[in-house]
């Protein structure tokens, strides 16, 4: 198991204005994180990394919509799509859409 200090923390989208209580910073790869809030964050906290990841998935849907939540899921769990070429475009194409309309 890795500890905390091996993963990287990259941004994966700013927090929307539906979370208003202070937050966590989850890790839902080793590399990527999002903003929950805390108290839903930790639920989950006594369970392995892996479980941990996939029962935050709701409070992601919750608070980030559909397209967010997509893409986190296939980062997760579709090795098709860690590496993707397409993915990271899609990427890209949906933050400067979010940059463009706030």
């Amino acid at each position: 198991m890795k500890s905390r200090e091996y993963f990287k923390s990259i941004k994966f989208c700013d927090m929307p204005d539906t979370i208003k209580e202070p937050v966590d910073w989850h890790h839902f790869t080793d590399e990527y994180v999002i903003a929950l809030p805390r108290e839903e964050h930790r639920q989950f906290g006594m369970v392995t990394r892996e479980e941990h990841r996939a029962r935050c998935l709701d409070v992601i849907l919750k608070y980030y919509g559909y397209d967010i939540f997509d893409i986190i899921y296939k980062l997760m769990f579709d090795r098709r799509y860690q590496h993707s070429v397409d993915l990271t475009k899609r990427l890209i194409e949906y933050r400067n859409s979010l940059e463009y309309w706030l």
